[in-house]
C-alpha cells in the first residue's frame, strides 16, 4: 500500500446550503490534504489496533472508492482552505464527489 495520507471521519453532516460534509482530520501528524486530492480507499481498524497504537494495523472492511476533494471548510462559517494540515490537529469539512460516499461512515479512515 502506498504512503498516501490517512483522513479519520469523525462525522457526516449537512451545512447551512444542505450540502453533505465529511468532517473529519488527519490520522497522523505528517499527513495533510488538499483539495483536488482522490480518495482512493475506504476501511476501519480495530478499536483495540487504535487504543494501542499500532503502526500497521490491520484493515478491516476495506473497500476501494474514488472520492474527489472538492472543497475545505475550516470551520462551521463556512471559511475555506486549500489544504488540511496534520500538523494542526484541526478538523475540516470535506466535500467529496465522485464514487462511494455511501461507503463512508463515522469512524472509518479515507486513504488517498
Amino acid at each position: 500500500m502506498s504512503d498516501g495520507a490517512e483522513i479519520y471521519v469523525q462525522d457526516i453532516v449537512r451545512n447551512a446550503r444542505g450540502e453533505t460534509l465529511v468532517i473529519g482530520t488527519p490520522n497522523r501528524r505528517t499527513d495533510s490534504v488538499k483539495v483536488g486530492e482522490v480518495f482512493t480507499l475506504r476501511y476501519e481498524i480495530s478499536s483495540e489496533d487504535a487504543r494501542q497504537g499500532i503502526p500497521n494495523p490491520v484493515r478491516l472492511n476495506l473497500k476501494e472508492i474514488s472520492l474527489r476533494i472538492t472543497k475545505i471548510e475550516a470551520n462551521r462559517q463556512g471559511l475555506e482552505t486549500l489544504e488540511l494540515d496534520g500538523r494542526s490537529g484541526a478538523a475540516g469539512g470535506l466535500h467529496l464527489s465522485g464514487t462511494g460516499l455511501e461507503e463512508v461512515t463515522p469512524g472509518c479512515l479515507l486513504h488517498t
